[in-house]
C-alpha cells in the first residue's frame, strides 16, 4: 500500500490559528496547545530551547514558611536537626499529626544564617506531587525565564540543581515514596535536605521522631493560651495535658476554647479524657471536645473548609459549599479563627483563604462534612476547574483534582473528563506535566468508560508528549500512533494531521494503517490483549514481565466472569500513589466502584516490550485481557520466610455485593511459584479462575463481575497447589427493585436579593431522586392569557434541578414538574401556583448617591453693585456654616411639625442670596446607568427642619440626555415654605422612556435665606 504524504508544519499552523492556545518549549521541542484534537509539536529553534531561557536569579531565593508565634522551646530537637544539617545528613522529622513538625522546620530555617546556604533556602510542601513536579518548582525558585512558560525535563532539572548549596524542605511528605525522595535529593547533591511528615520518608542521615512535650513545656503553652495565669488550677491543667499525650496542637486547641468559651478546666479535663464513652485516640478525643462548644453555624464553617480535598478554600467557594449567608458567615471566621481552629492566609494581592489543621481537617471531614456538602464541593470546583491560571501551584488545584476523584468515584465520567479539559492548559504552562500525565490517564479511562472514541486519541496524543519529555521516545511513538489510527478509523482528518505530524517529527512519515495492526496499550506495551505466542519462539522474549491471562469456563459457576486491563494499576480514578508493599492489605473504610472493560491509563510500571521481534499472527478469536504482574522490591532474607499469600477485594472481604458490580482483585506473594486463584460458589463447587507465575513479592490484578446468584461466596487462592492458601469471603445479594423517582422540596426562589416583583426573573427548583437514575426532569408552564409549553430543567447537582421563569401577578404562573427514570418510571407532582404582589423597585437612591453626585452653587450676583452672577464647585459633605451652600448628610434629622426622619436625610442649602441656588448633578450612566422604561417614576419626600422657622425654598428635578449639553428638561418643581408638615413628590417619567443621561436635583432660595435649609427626606427613582 502506498505511503501517505508528509503533513507539512503549515498544515498545521492553520489549525492551531483556528484555536490558538500557550506555547511551551521543553528539551529542543516546543509544544503548541492546540484544538480538541490534542496538541502539536516542534523543533524549537536554536537559541530558543527550553534550557536557554533559564537565568539564575538574581537574588538567592529565601522561601520560608511562616514563623509560628509562641513556638515552644524544643532546643533538644532544634539542636539535633542543626548538628545534623552541619555534617551533611539528611534529616528525617516524622510524628503524628499536631506534634509541631512544621513549626519545627520553620523554627530551625529562620534561625539560620544566609551565609550558611549560599545559594538560598525553600520550603515546599509535598501532599501529592509528582517528582518531576518538585523538581519544576524548584528549578523556578533559583532560575527565573526569559519566557512565561518554560518545562524543564528532569535531566535538565538535575543540571541546574547539581551545584546548589541550598536547604531545602520537603514538608508534608506523607505520600512520596522513599525512592521518589532520594530521587528530588540526588538532583540537588550540594542541597542539604530536611523531610518531614508523618512516617519516616528517608533512611540514610538523621532521624528524629517528634513526641509530645514534656509537662513542664506543656503546662508553659497550656497557660499561655489560656489567657490567664492557671494558679490553683495547676492540677487540673497538668492532668488535661497528660490526657492529651503532650501533643501542642491539641493543648493549644483545648486551652483556647477553655479561656475563650469559658468552659471550666474540671469540664474540659472530663471532656478530653473518654472515660466510659468509646475510646478515640488522644487528638480524636479533642476533636470531639471542641465541637461540644461549638454552634452548629461554627461546626457547619468547619466541614466546608475540610470538604474538598485541597489544604484550604477562598471565601467564594466557602460561601457556597457551607450555604451560610455573608454576615454570618464572616461572624463565624472570626469567632473560629479567634480559637485557632483556622488559619487565614492572604498572599499579597490575592483574596483570604481558610485552612484548617490537618489532623482536625481530615477528623471534621470524616465526621462533619454530609454529602450535600461534598455535592457542592464537587460542583464548584468543576465549574472552577477551567479557571486555574498559570503559577507554580496554583492553591486550588488539590481542590479540583479532589473533584475529578469524587465524581471517577461515582461513575461521573463526563464530569471527570470536562475537570481534565478545564485544567490541561494550567497544568501544561504552569510546568506540572507529573499531573498533565496522571490527569490525562483519568481522561482516558473516562473516554473509555464513554466509549468515547475522541477522548481516547485525544489522550494518547497528549501522553505522547509527555513521554517524549520523559525521554521516553518509544513510548511517545506507539501513543501518537494509537492516537492516529483512532482519528483514521472516525475520519477525523483534523486529529490526524495533528497525530501524523507528530509522529513524523520523531520517526518520519507513518505508514498507512495496516489490518489488524495493535493498539498501544496504555502505558504498558504491545497491543491491549498480548497474542498468545505459538510454539517454536523462543521462551526468552518473555522474560521482561511475565504476563498471563485470566481464565474463565462456563459451567457450575455462573455468569461471573473476570475481567483485566492492561496493565490496572492506574484503574482507579482516586490518586493510588502509595502501592502495596506489605503482605497484609489494608481493608478500604470508603468502599468504591472501580469498573473498566476496556485499556485504561495507569499510573507507571516496568515497560513491556512494544511488539515480539518474531512476527507473530494475531489469534482469530477474541483476546483475553491479561493480569500484570509486578514485583515489589524485597529485602535479601537472613533467615527462611514461611511462603504466605494474600487474596483480596478492593472493596473489602465479608461485605456485600450486588450482581453485576465489578469489583477489583488482588493477590499477592512474599514467595516465588505457581498461583492459583479460585472462586467457589454457594454450592460448594469451584472453578479456577487464574493461574500465574509471580515472583517473590509480586502482585497480580484483575476484574471481577460479581455472578448473578445470591449467596455466600469465596476466593481461595493457592500456591504451587497448597504450599500456601488464602481465601476472601463474600456474599451476593439480589439487586433490590428501584423505586420510581420521588419530586420533593419544590421552591421557587428569587434571582437576586431584592424582593421580586411582576415580570423579575425567578427560579424554580426541585430536589428530585432517582435510585435507578434520571432521564430526564421536565417542567410545563402556563404564564396568565398564554399558552402552555415545556421545557428541560437544568441539572444544578446530583438531586437539584432548576429551570429561571418568570414571575406574574394575578393570576400567577401555573407549573407542573415530571420526573421520568431510565427505566421509563415517572413522577409528576400537581398544577402549582405562582403569584407576587405588585411592588416597585428602587433603581436609583439620590441620598445615597450624594457623594457621587457634581455639587455646584450658583449665585445671581447684583445688577446694582455691578456684581456678575457666578457658578463655583461645592465639595461634599459641605460645612454646614459655609454662606455659599452646602450638602451633607443629617442622620436622625428633627423635621418641620414635631416628627423625625428616620435614617439618613440629605440637607442642600443654597448660596445665602435671594435666588441663590445650590445644583447636584447625578451622571446615571457608566456602572450605574439607567435606561428609562414607560413606568418610572420619581419619588420623593421633602420638607424643612424644625429649625429653619423662616424657611423658603422651590425644590426642582432636571434631567439631560446623554450627550447633549443644551437639552435640559425641568421635569418638576415643587415650593415649600416652613409649614410645620413635609410633602410627597411624585413625577411620571414615561416622557424619558429610552433616554438615558444626567438628573439634577436643585434648590432655588426664597427671600429669607438664612434659613432655606432645604431636606431630601427621600429621593428615588422606582420601577
Amino acid at each position: 500500500m502506498a505511503s501517505q504524504p508528509a503533513v507539512q508544519w503549515s498544515e498545521i499552523e492553520r489549525i492551531l490559528a483556528a484555536q490558538p492556545g500557550a506555547q511551551v518549549p521543553f528539551a529542543q521541542y516546543v509544544v503548541n496547545l492546540g484544538p480538541v484534537q490534542g496538541s502539536a509539536i516542534n523543533l524549537a529553534p536554536q537559541g530558543l530551547q527550553a534550557v536557554d531561557q533559564l537565568l539564575p536569579r538574581a537574588q538567592a531565593p529565601r522561601v520560608l514558611p511562616r514563623q509560628v508565634p509562641g513556638f515552644v522551646d524544643r532546643a533538644t530537637e532544634q539542636r539535633v536537626v542543626g548538628e545534623a544539617l552541619a555534617r551533611g545528613h539528611v534529616v528525617d522529622v516524622h510524628g503524628a499529626d499536631g506534634m509541631g513538625k512544621t513549626s519545627l522546620v520553620s523554627q530551625v530555617m529562620h534561625l539560620q544564617f544566609s551565609g550558611d546556604y549560599a545559594a538560598g533556602m525553600v520550603y515546599l510542601t509535598v501532599r501529592h506531587d509528582e517528582v518531576e513536579d518538585l523538581l519544576q518548582e524548584l528549578v523556578e525558585h533559583f532560575y527565573e525565564a526569559k519566557l512565561r512558560h518554560v518545562k524543564v525535563t528532569e535531566n535538565e532539572a538535575r543540571r541546574l540543581l547539581a551545584g546548589k548549596q541550598a536547604l531545602i524542605v520537603l514538608d508534608e511528605a506523607d505520600h512520596l515514596a522513599e525512592s521518589d525522595a532520594e530521587a528530588v535529593m540526588q538532583a540537588a547533591p550540594q542541597a542539604a535536605f530536611i523531610v518531614a511528615g508523618r512516617e519516616p520518608r528517608v533512611w540514610q542521615g538523621q532521624a528524629l521522631v517528634l513526641e509530645g512535650l514534656p509537662l513542664e513545656d506543656a503546662l508553659a503553652l497550656f497557660e499561655r493560651n489560656l489567657g490567664h495565669p492557671l494558679d490553683d488550677e495547676q492540677p487540673v491543667a497538668e492532668a488535661i495535658c497528660q490526657a492529651l499525650d503532650g501533643v501542642p496542637l491539641s493543648i493549644v486547641k483545648a486551652a483556647r476554647t477553655a479561656g475563650l468559651r469559658r468552659v471550666p478546666l474540671a469540664q474540659v479535663l472530663q471532656e478530653v479524657q473518654p472515660g466510659d464513652r468509646e475510646a478515640r485516640p488522644p487528638v480524636e478525643q479533642l476533636f470531639w471536645m471542641l465541637g461540644q462548644h461549638l454552634s452548629a453555624g461554627e461546626r457547619r464553617v468547619l466541614a466546608a473548609i475540610a470538604a474538598p480535598g485541597g489544604p484550604s478554600v477562598s471565601r467564594a467557594a466557602l460561601a457556597h459549599i457551607s450555604e451560610v449567608a455573608p454576615p454570618k458567615l464572616q461572624e463565624y471566621l472570626a469567632r473560629l479563627e479567634k480559637l485557632g481552629l483556622l488559619h487565614v492566609e492572604a498572599a499579597e494581592g490575592e483574596a483570604e483563604r481558610y485552612s484548617l489543621d490537618e489532623g482536625l481537617r481530615a477528623y471534621v471531614r470524616r465526621h462533619a462534612a454530609d454529602e450535600g456538602m461534598l455535592a457542592r464541593a464537587a460542583a464548584y470546583y468543576l465549574q472552577f476547574s477551567g479557571a486555574l491560571r498559570a503559577r507554580s501551584r496554583h492553591p486550588d488545584e488539590e481542590n479540583v483534582v479532589w473533584a475529578l476523584n469524587y465524581y471517577g468515584d461515582r461513575g461521573q465520567w463526563r464530569e471527570v473528563l470536562r475537570i481534565v479539559r478545564g485544567m490541561e492548559a494550567y497544568l501544561v504552562t504552569s510546568g506540572r506535566w507529573g499531573q498533565w500525565r496522571k490527569r490525562l490517564e483519568n481522561a482516558w479511562r473516562a473516554g473509555s468508560e464513554l466509549n468515547d472514541p475522541t477522548t481516547e486519541a485525544w489522550a494518547q496524543n497528549q501522553l505522547g508528549i509527555v513521554a517524549l519529555a520523559a525521554g521516553d521516545s518509544r513510548r511517545a511513538t506507539q501513543l501518537f500512533r494509537g492516537a492516529l489510527r483512532i482519528w483514521r478509523a472516525i475520519g477525523d482528518r483534523t486529529g490526524a494531521a495533528i497525530a501524523r505530524w507528530n509522529l513524523q517529527l520523531l520517526v518520519g512519515p507513518p505508514p498507512p494503517p495496516e489490518r489488524g495492526e495493535p493498539e498501544p496499550a496504555p502505558n504498558g506495551g504491545g497491543s491491549a490483549a498480548l497474542p498468545i505466542i505459538m510454539g517454536g519462539i523462543a521462551a526468552t522474549l518473555l522474560t521482561i514481565l511475565v504476563a498471563l491471562f485470566w481464565l474463565l469456563n462456563s459451567g457450575a459457576v455462573g455468569p461471573s466472569t473476570v475481567v483485566a486491563t492492561t496493565p490496572v494499576a492506574a484503574i482507579p480514578t482516586v490518586d493510588d500513589d502509595a502501592q502495596r508493599a506489605t503482605d497484609l492489605p489494608p481493608i478500604p473504610t470508603t468502599p468504591g466502584r472501580a469498573v473498566a472493560t476496556t485499556p485504561v491509563p495507569p499510573e507507571p510500571t516496568t515497560p513491556v516490550p512494544l511488539e515480539p521481534t518474531t512476527p507473530v499472527p494475531p489469534v482469530p478469536t477474541t483476546p483475553v485481557p491479561p493480569i500484570v504482574t509486578t514485583a515489589a522490591p524485597q529485602a535479601e532474607p537472613t533467615t527462611p520466610v514461611p511462603p504466605r499469600i494474600e487474596v483480596w477485594l478492593m472493596e473489602g472481604c465479608d461485605r456485600a455485593y450486588e450482581p453485576g458490580t465489578q469489583v477489583e482483585v488482588r493477590a499477592q506473594s512474599n514467595a516465588a511459584g505457581i498461583l492459583d486463584v479460585y472462586l467457589r460458589n454457594p454450592d460448594g463447587r469451584r472453578e479456577r479462575l487464574l493461574g500465574v507465575e509471580i515472583p517473590a513479592g509480586g502482585v497480580t490484578r484483575g476484574f471481577l463481575t460479581v455472578p448473578d446468584r445470591a449467596g455466600d461466596w469465596r476466593l481461595e487462592a493457592e500456591l504451587d497447589g497448597g504450599r500456601a492458601t488464602a481465601a476472601c469471603a463474600f456474599v451476593v445479594v439480589e439487586e433490590p427493585e428501584a423505586e420510581p423517582p420521588v419530586i420533593e422540596a419544590v421552591q421557587v426562589r428569587p434571582v437576586g436579593e431584592e424582593p421580586v416583583c411582576p415580570g423579575d426573573p425567578v427560579w424554580i427548583v426541585a430536589e428530585v431522586g432517582s435510585e435507578a437514575g434520571l432521564r430526564a426532569v421536565t417542567i410545563t408552564t402556563r404564564p396568565p392569557d398564554e399558552q402552555e409549553s415545556t421545557a428541560e430543567m437544568e441539572a444544578i447537582d446530583d438531586e437539584t434541578y432548576g429551570y429561571q421563569a418568570v414571575a406574574y401577578g394575578e393570576p400567577g404562573l401555573v407549573f407542573l414538574i415530571e420526573a421520568e427514570d431510565v427505566e421509563g418510571r415517572t413522577a409528576r407532582t400537581t398544577q402549582m401556583v405562582h403569584t407576587v404582589k405588585p411592588c416597585s423597585r428602587v433603581l436609583y437612591d439620590f441620598v445615597t448617591g450624594a457623594p457621587g453626585a457634581i455639587w455646584r452653587g450658583y449665585s445671581p450676583g447684583d445688577q446694582i453693585e455691578q456684581i456678575p452672577p457666578r457658578v463655583y464647585d461645592l465639595r461634599f459633605p459641605g460645612g454646614a456654616n459655609d454662606d455659599e451652600g452646602y450638602a451633607l448628610w443629617l442622620d436622625g434629622a428633627p423635621l418641620e411639625g414635631g416628627g423625625q426622619a428616620e435614617g439618613r436625610v440629605l440637607e442642600t442649602h443654597p448660596t445665602w442670596a435671594g435666588g441663590g441656588e445650590i445644583r447636584g448633578d447625578y451622571r446615571l450612566l457608566g456602572d450605574q446607568e439607567i435606561v428609562f422604561q414607560a413606568g418610572d417614576r420619581f419619588v420623593a419626600r421633602v420638607g424643612l427642619p424644625e429649625e429653619a422657622a423662616r424657611g423658603d425654598v422651590t425644590f426642582e428635578v432636571w434631567f439631560w440626555p446623554a450627550g447633549s449639553e443644551f437639552g435640559e428638561r425641568l421635569l418638576g418643581s415643587l415650593s415649600d415654605a416652613y409649614d410645620g408638615q413635609v410633602r410627597d413628590w411624585n413625577i411620571a417619567l414615561d416622557a424619558l422612556a429610552g433616554q438615558r443621561g444626567t438628573m439634577r436635583l436643585a434648590v432655588r432660595a426664597g427671600e429669607n435665606y438664612a434659613d432655606d435649609r432645604a431636606l431630601w427626606i427621600e429621593a428615588r427613582i422606582e420601577r
